[in-house]
């Protein structure tokens, strides 16, 4: 049993992408412009944006029962901390974090993405996808373990990404590893917990599912005991604004649009043959 275990959850972990719609690490200033977009894309895929990015293994409804049901100890939970963006975590965990840690301290970074720097290897600023390695750097002890969602399909890439790492001087590639979701991958890692942080990840998280964030928030309350202390500016608990009936009817009022320019297209052809 491991004595001090670190949690952090990524709520991308439940929630599906695909290629042909995630639009990545880039930032943007109107979510809600881009949320719309990738409802939309869904719609034209002939998805449901709702079920397209349901996960159920596990379901974010199950999660704390899984974990609970395979060792792991909420009872000495020191510190519970959320945000929006993942970037927070180092601050959480590494900044802010006081007292000692005993050998084997163990982040479990529970993500849809390893957050180690994709390629880029300046740490001057710390943000979604590098904070995971700035956390390596500060704390050179740590051990953590990346554990993907099962609907993740670059498996084959898990091992490449853990050992391109070597070549930099910020982490001992023997202290990170990655799998897949299984009860036997989080029984290998199971212990006394006395660190929770859980991030929402706009980009990655379509509104839709905020009702879901804050529901798995507020069990993880209930089985920490504590009341989860805000990290960056942005409240995770305040569900954004999003309306799907906007997104049919935009859909809808574009099909209106284009239909008679087909029809007219059509016609032009139609005559074009006729004359010749």
């Amino acid at each position: 049993m491991i004595e001090q275990i670190w949690l952090s959850i990524d709520f991308d972990f439940f929630s599906p992408e695909a290629p042909e719609w995630d639009w990545g690490h880039l930032a943007t200033s109107n979510e809600e412009l881009v949320w719309t977009l990738r409802a939309k894309n869904l719609k034209a895929m002939g998805l449901d944006p709702v079920l397209a990015t349901y996960s159920n293994n596990p379901s974010f409804d199950t999660f704390w029962d899984i974990l609970n049901k395979n060792g792991y100890d909420f009872s000495r939970v020191k510190k519970f901390g959320i945000s929006d963006c993942h970037s927070e975590a180092m601050k959480f965990y590494g900044v802010d974090w006081t007292g000692r840690s005993k050998p084997g301290r163990t982040l479990l970074n529970i993500d849809a993405h390893h957050d180690l720097g994709y390629g880029i290897h300046d740490l001057s600023a710390v943000d979604s996808g590098n904070w995971h390695i700035a956390l390596h750097k500060h704390r050179p002890k740590l051990i953590s373990k990346i554990l993907y969602p099962t609907w993740e399909k670059q498996e084959s890439a898990f091992p490449m990404e853990i050992t391109a790492l070597h070549v930099m001087d910020h982490l001992d590639k023997s202290r990170v590893s990655a799998a897949k979701w299984s009860e036997e991958e989080i029984q290998k890692t199971a212990g006394k917990v006395d660190g929770v942080f859980i991030c929402r990840s706009s980009l990655f998280v379509p509104p839709w599912k905020d009702y879901q964030f804050i529901d798995f928030v507020s069990e993880a309350g209930m089985i920490t005991g504590m009341k989860p202390t805000l990290y960056g500016i942005i409240d995770p608990m305040i569900a954004r604004p999003f309306d799907m009936r906007k997104v049919e009817e935009d859909i809808d009022m574009e099909k209106c649009v284009a239909e008679p320019q087909v029809e007219r297209e059509s016609n032009e052809r139609h005559t074009g043959d006729s004359n010749n």
